[in-house]
C-alpha cells in the first residue's frame, strides 16, 4: 500500500485541505500517520463542469467494486457554509453500511441527488436545497490497492432532466 511520508511538504499541505477545507474538522496528530484509513474524494462540479444547484437533479455513478475495505460514504455540504447540507433529510448521506443500499446487479451503486425524492430511489437518494450550490465528499474507509493504482475511479456526476 502506498504510504504518505509525514515529513514531506505533500503530505503536510494535504494535511491542512483535508481537516480544513471539506469540513473544518480539527484533527490529532496522530491521525496523519494513518491517513490510509480514510480517503476522501471531493466534487463539486457536474460532467460540463458546471456547478452542483441545489435546483437540478443529478446521478452519480460508482463502478463496481468501490475500494473500501470496511465501508464508505458520500455526505453533501453546503458549497458557501461548508457545513453539512441542512434540508428535511435527517441525514444527508448514502454509506454502504446502511442495511438499505440499493446495489445494481454488476455491484455498481448509482447515487442521486435533488431537491425531491426521485420515484424508487430513496434508499440512494441525498436532497439537496434549493438556493444553493452544494459539494460532496466520498469517503473510503481503509481504501483497497486499486483506489492507490488508480484502476478504480468514480464516474462523472450528470445532471439528469
Amino acid at each position: 500500500m502506498t504510504r504518505l511520508k509525514s515529513n514531506s511538504n505533500f503530505t503536510l499541505h494535504l494535511k491542512k485541505i483535508y481537516f480544513f477545507f471539506p469540513s473544518f474538522s480539527i484533527g490529532h496528530p496522530f491521525l496523519f500517520e494513518q491517513m490510509e484509513e480514510e480517503l476522501q474524494y471531493f466534487a463539486s462540479f457536474d460532467i460540463e463542469g458546471k456547478p452542483l444547484d441545489g435546483n437540478k437533479y443529478y446521478r452519480w455513478h460508482l463502478p463496481p467494486n468501490i475500494p473500501a475495505s470496511k465501508f464508505w460514504s458520500v455526505i453533501v455540504y453546503d458549497s458557501q457554509s461548508r457545513l453539512i447540507i441542512s434540508t428535511d433529510q435527517l441525514w444527508p448521506s448514502i454509506h454502504s453500511s446502511s442495511g438499505t443500499l440499493i446495489v445494481n446487479q454488476d455491484r455498481s451503486v448509482d447515487c442521486w441527488f435533488g431537491p425531491e425524492l426521485p420515484p424508487g430511489k430513496q434508499h440512494n437518494w441525498i436532497q439537496t436545497k434549493p438556493g444553493k450550490n452544494w459539494n460532496l465528499i466520498l469517503r473510503l474507509y481503509y481504501p483497497t490497492e486499486s483506489w492507490f493504482e488508480k484502476s478504480w475511479m468514480p464516474g462523472e456526476i450528470e445532471e439528469v432532466v
